[in-house]
């Protein structure tokens, strides 16, 4: 279903598509409400008020777990330019994706 509405979409209307679906994907995951409703409330001391400092703990979460995803965005952009640059490291890259796939085959 969602290759049907992909393939016949401008680039930019792909792109809102897959966004909005990330956002859906993780507005509804419960993993992330069980870790806040769970780990959350230990850290905030009975005497703050508990709707502020929760607010500014789900921010700092948030600012970390970007940061950490653009930094390993980059790391891996940059390794990528590397590898296709060298075609010994895209070699190598390429004879050893063949070999895991012989070793996990057997």
């Amino acid at each position: 279903m969602y290759n049907a509405i992909a393939s016949s979409a401008p680039r930019f209307n792909q792109d809102l598509i897959m966004y909005r679906q990330g956002i859906l994907t993780n507005v509804l995951n419960p993993k992330v409400a069980l870790f806040f409703l769970a780990l959350l409330p230990q850290f905030v001391a009975p005497t703050t008020s508990y709707p502020m400092f929760s607010f500014f703990l789900g921010c700092l979460f948030i600012t970390t777990g970007t940061l950490w995803c653009l930094f390993v965005a980059l790391v891996a952009a940059k390794a990528s330019t590397i590898v296709r640059s060298q075609t010994y490291l895209l070699n190598i890259v390429n004879e050893k994706n063949w070999s895991n796939f012989y070793w996990f085959s057997n």
